[in-house]
């Protein structure tokens, strides 16, 4: 699953929305075109990882 499409698992464009919101509120800046590009569970994690190290 960590390699996988979350897409493949239900994961909507409404969803991926609400996570970049709640992300936004919690510091983590992400898009949705960023997420959208790399929505697999070790995407998102390296994704989050290079935004918190360059905010740092």
């Amino acid at each position: 699953m960590l390699t996988k499409s979350l897409i493949d698992y239900g994961l909507d464009s409404i969803q991926i929305m609400s996570l970049v919101s709640k992300w936004k509120e919690q510091g983590i800046h992400v898009s949705f075109q960023e997420l959208a590009a790399s929505a697999t569970l070790n995407g998102w994690w390296k994704l989050i990882q290079s935004k918190s190290e360059s905010a740092a």
